[in-house]
């Protein structure tokens, strides 16, 4: 799922960022105000449209309705803006098209923004509980923390089993952070700064 949302945010950032079109500002305004829509609300046409594509209680249905994040969008936008507009002027003047020009020169200069995007994705999807908890009802596809759960019961719960999952729970995102780190520390003290 991290790389399904980083690959929208990437791309979609920079359309926002360096691709010129009419209604571009306002496009990009109605599409950063949907941050302001609780998740919870957005539940039931998430469902409605994961039953629509007969999406429902698989690994599709987990990972698609939520894949498309205006947040990392977002985010990834203010990255492109701090890189300087005569590096795609030089590219295109040497012949290179624009995907070549984002492939080769801009994403690579913004690996920081985008590590701290993967972190803050896969934290935020790994931890989730009430979109599984909706889209799956085979135990098989149950994630973690639904797994968890199913340990606590009316008549108590087993305690020992989850304290364990919930270690297990934690350590891939204590991995990721360790094993990113140079580019989290980098990337969020460069995001303190504005755009062009």
């Amino acid at each position: 799922m991290t790389a399904v949302v980083l690959v929208a945010s990437t791309t979609g950032g920079y359309a926002f960022a360096r691709l010129r079109s009419r209604g571009r500002e306002k496009l990009f305004a109605v599409y950063v105000a949907t941050l302001l829509v609780p998740a919870a609300v957005t539940v039931i046409p998430l469902f409605l449209l994961a039953t629509k594509l007969h999406i429902y209680n698989t690994y599709l249905g987990l990972i698609f309705p939520v894949s498309f994040s205006a947040f990392g969008t977002f985010f990834m936008r203010q990255f492109f803006r701090t890189l300087p507009e005569e590096l795609r002027d030089s590219a295109r003047m040497d012949g290179a098209s624009e995907f070549w020009i984002f492939a080769r020169i801009m994403l690579p200069l913004v690996r920081a923004g985008a590590a701290v995007l993967a972190v803050f994705t896969f934290v935020a999807f790994w931890g989730d509980f009430l979109w599984p908890l909706i889209v799956t009802q085979s135990p098989s596809l149950f994630t973690l923390n639904l797994g968890l759960s199913e340990f606590q019961s009316e008549y108590g719960g087993y305690w020992s089993y989850m304290m364990a999952g919930c270690v297990l729970t934690v350590l891939p995102a204590i991995i990721l952070v360790i094993v990113l780190q140079k580019y989290l520390v980098k990337g969020l003290t460069f995001t303190g700064f504005g755009g062009r």
